[in-house]
């Protein structure tokens, strides 16, 4: 195979995404701010003064404020995976072995959406659960 393939630019994105430490600090803090948001946002909704009528609510609308709120996370995320090699000068490195800086920004976003993407969707699902549970 020949230097800067797009396949094995996407694996080398892939590993350089999941060995860096603050990827798996981010998610965590990702993981975390998504729970307390829904737990906070359908807490409050939870609370409903005695003698007011019933309210209906659906366990998916706290969680999409949440989610408002862990877009920050995300965003973190996916700057850090595309610009962590620059601290430690490995950018060097990435761009000899991919010239072609399209493919190597291509290999970062076939990495990082959709690993973000079903992250979010499963961070949405734990958030819904928890919510459904305090409403």
């Amino acid at each position: 195979m020949r230097t800067g393939q797009l396949r094995g630019v996407v694996a080398a994105e892939w590993t350089k995404f999941w060995t860096v430490p603050a990827t798996w600090w981010g998610l965590a803090g990702l993981a975390v701010l998504v729970a307390v948001a829904a737990v906070t946002v359908g807490g409050g909704r939870a609370t409903v003064p005695a003698g007011s009528p019933p309210e209906r609510f659906v366990a998916s609308e706290p969680v999409a404020t949440a989610l408002a709120f862990a877009q920050f996370g995300l965003v973190a995320v996916a700057l850090l995976a595309v610009t962590s090699e620059y601290a430690s000068g490995g950018i060097r490195a990435t761009l000899q072995a991919t010239p072609v800086r399209g493919r190597l920004f291509a290999a970062k976003a076939l990495v990082v959406a959709p690993v973000l993407g079903v992250l979010t969707a499963l961070f949405a699902l734990v958030g819904t659960v928890l919510t459904a549970a305090l409403l």
